[in-house]
This record gives structure tokens, C-alpha cells and sequence, in this order.
């Protein structure tokens, strides 16, 4: 088998099981675990896997990935509901991360006429502020998720784990107030801890209907926001996030 072959294989095997075995895998396939480490290095620049001690992982959860021109068409009424309130964090002359994902893209419109500086992995990001004169964006590097539009991966955490912003806006599709914000892509949720690392704060900006879920891979606990802007959020859920010491920007309570 050559490794084209081989890796191949174990794409189709990720995507039947979601996670593998290294030393199953080798004996399975005659070869050496150095072999199948290396096939797995090449899989993960590519973001079609991810190693965790010993085990390999599709990057993907059970939920079929959603194109962010569609999602940001959907609940759109809360999402500007949540841009706006989530201009209130921004003063001219700041560097600024803007995440990947449909709200985030949402809220970038309310950034036009702003002296910024944008960092951004986030190609709808990209495309709305280009054209403003005012704003000087950096984009970071990385495996382009079609579903999202967003860079993600090792050369997008490159960038982050060398700069410093103000403030930095991330999102979510899912968020338990348990467990914290949580998303369906491992690499990409690697690139929001880099992102969340690169800011001296960092708001999370969901709709309401995000709330009360979890998904595939966990993201931050919620020591390591500052804030979190939604369009509806109940009494309990509020005051829950508030003892967490999360300020809590929402125009309705349940």
C-alpha cells in the first residue's frame, strides 16, 4: 500500500469511526506506528485529522458542517442585535481579532469608519472590511475550513501566539453554561484558544438559540472571557455566567 493509499485509508476509516487508534492502526496495516505518525502529520496539516496521545480524531463532529453563506442568513434579526451591542466594546485606535463564523461576520458591518487595526482569520471578515480605508486588517494564515470560511491550524496559531490585541471577538455554535462554548471542528477550536490567548480581553458574541447546547470540541471556560453578548439570555443563565465573572450584554431576560 502507498501512502497515498494508506492515507486515504485512514481518512475513510475517520470518517466511519471518528477517532483511531495508532498502534491498532499499524498492526492493521503492516507498518510501523513512526509510519502511521507520519501519515497522521500529513492528514493534520491538511485538517483532515487530529492526534491526541496515541489516538487519531477526525477534525469534524457527527453534525454535518454548515456553510457559513447559509448560517448567516439564519436568526440574522438576533445577530444584529448582537453586532450592535458588541460595537459598544470597540474605541477607535485598537487592534482588534474578529474570529471566524456567521455572527462575527455580522458584526464586522458595525466596524466600518472605525481608525482599527483587524486580525482576522475570518474570510466574510476579510471581504466586508477590505474596502475601508480606515481599518488596516492582518489575516492569518492556515487550512481554509469551507464550512466556517475561517483559517484555522498551525499557521494561523503561529500568528496569534506572536501578537498582542485589546480585545478580541469570538464565536460559538454551541453554549452550555455548564460546560462553556463548544463547536463542531477540533482544529478549529484550537485556533480560538490561540485567539483567546492573543487578547487582553475576549468577548463571545451567540445568538440565543446557541444556549443550552454542546458540541464536538470544547473551546474555553468561561474564566477566560470578559464578556458575553447575545440577543436573549434567561434570568438563571445570566446570573450563572455573572458569579463566573463574565459581564453579560443582553437587551432581554427570559
Amino acid at each position: 500500500m502507498t501512502n497515498i493509499e494508506r492515507r486515504r485509508y485512514i481518512t475513510q476509516k475517520l470518517r466511519e469511526s471518528g477517532s483511531l487508534r495508532v498502534d491498532q492502526l499499524a498492526a492493521e496495516l503492516e507498518v510501523t506506528t513512526v509510519t502511521i505518525r507520519s501519515d497522521v502529520a500529513d492528514l493534520e496539516r491538511r485538517g483532515l485529522a487530529v492526534r491526541s496521545r496515541g489516538v487519531i480524531l477526525a477534525p469534524e463532529g457527527d453534525e454535518l458542517p454548515r456553510n457559513v453563506a447559509n448560517t448567516i442568513k439564519e436568526k440574522l434579526a438576533e445577530k444584529e442585535v448582537v453586532a450592535k451591542q458588541a460595537r459598544q466594546l470597540v474605541e477607535s485606535g485598537q487592534t482588534v481579532i474578529i474570529d471566524g463564523g456567521s455572527t462575527n461576520a455580522v458584526f464586522a458591518r458595525e466596524l466600518h469608519d472605525i481608525q482599527l487595526t483587524v486580525i482576522t482569520n475570518s474570510i466574510p471578515v476579510i471581504l466586508e472590511l477590505a474596502p475601508d480605508s480606515d481599518v488596516d486588517i492582518i489575516v492569518s494564515g492556515g487550512i481554509l475550513r469551507k464550512p466556517s470560511m475561517s483559517l484555522v491550524g498551525e499557521f494561523s496559531r503561529n500568528l496569534y501566539e506572536h501578537i498582542r490585541a485589546d480585545i478580541a471577538f469570538v464565536g460559538a455554535a454551541a453554549v452550555s453554561v455548564e460546560h462553556g462554548p463548544s463547536g463542531p471542528n477540533l482544529l478549529e477550536a484550537e485556533t480560538k484558544r490561540s485567539i483567546i490567548a492573543a487578547a487582553n480581553s475576549v468577548c463571545l458574541l451567540v445568538d440565543s438559540s446557541k444556549f443550552g447546547r454542546t458540541n464536538l470540541a470544547h473551546i474555553c471556560s468561561w474564566d477566560q472571557l470578559s464578556y458575553v453578548v447575545t440577543d436573549r439570555i434567561s434570568r438563571e443563565d445570566r446570573s450563572r455566567l455573572t458569579d463566573a465573572g463574565v459581564t453579560v450584554f443582553a437587551p432581554d431576560t427570559d
